[in-house]
């Protein structure tokens, strides 16, 4: 019996690798080692230092622009408010009150899941910086109280997100939808020829984590969303050569991206994947 048993196990462990496919799997345990011995690309990034404030100015014209209705709190999902303070609690799941363990590690050291916790999307999303465009529009207009909020809740969120420590690092695929935010603030604001040096370093920190996505087993997942960030992110200010090394990166991966998503196109799961990726732009 326990003969049978341990046959149909391997029976089904075979089908399942075949299915995932063999070289995807074998990516996978690659990535396990190398994270396991210390080897990861993405565990050799640079420290970088603290991040802080001020990222923005304020545009020495106002202008007319549609905004939405005032400043407002940081929204989730775009319908969801969270009780708190002027800025939202970071590492908490706002509809269950569970706060996210594992705050001051290293992200690869981050188990994957917490059933505690609950889905870590409702962690993320406030960490997404979506937020940011709006204050940006209120800027704009000369909105001193919008300039503040720009200000002071991107400072709030690094001084509790060390560069590469706690549960919003552990994406690379999240650390791109910031710099994706904070570049359309810089091009409304007018500031991308002129970024603060502050900012310059607070988006290559997450473009150092960004590109390290690329090693991991599911960076071909979403390669159709990955050069917006790199090619974004030069809007955002930074040096002249990193500028242009990210958007060459950027459109090399584009073309990859597009071959795959065509190679695909049959497969109606990965092919909704690939265009809500591509939406993103």
């Amino acid at each position: 019996m326990r003969t049978i048993s341990f046959v149909l196990l391997l029976f089904t462990k075979a089908r399942t690798i075949l299915a995932l496919g063999v070289r995807n799997v074998a990516r996978v345990a690659r990535y396990r080692l190398l994270l396991r011995g210390g080897m990861h690309p993405a565990q050799r990034i640079a420290s970088a230092t603290s991040l802080v404030g001020p990222f923005f100015d304020l545009p020495p014209a106002a202008t007319a622009l549609p905004t939405p209705d005032g400043v407002g709190p940081v929204e989730y999902f775009d319908w969801f408010t969270a009780a708190s303070e002027r800025a939202p609690e970071w590492h908490r799941n706002p509809f269950n009150g569970v706060r996210a363990s594992h705050a001051d590690i290293a992200w690869w050291e981050i188990p994957d899941f917490d059933s505690q916790l609950g889905d870590v999307k409702t962690v993320w999303e406030a960490s997404r910086f979506g937020w940011v465009m709006k204050f940006a529009q209120d800027s704009r207009t000369g909105d001193r109280e919008a300039l503040a909020l720009l200000n002071d809740l991107p400072a709030d969120w690094c001084s509790k997100n060390p560069p590469y420590r706690g549960r919003n690092w552990k994406c690379g695929q999240e650390s791109s939808v910031r710099v994706m935010h904070l570049a359309v603030a810089a091009l409304l604001l007018t500031q991308t020829r002129s970024a603060r040096a502050e900012l310059v370093a607070l988006v290559t920190a997450h473009m150092r984590r960004s590109r390290r996505r690329l090693a991991t087993p599911w960076a071909r997942t979403t390669i159709t969303g990955r050069p917006k960030p790199l090619r974004s992110s030069s809007a955002a200010g930074g040096s002249r050569h990193s500028a242009i090394r990210w958007a060459r990166g950027g459109k090399g991966m584009a073309d990859v991206g597009w071959k795959s998503e065509r190679s695909v196109s049959s497969n109606a799961t990965a092919a909704a994947v690939s265009i809500q990726l591509i939406t993103t732009d």
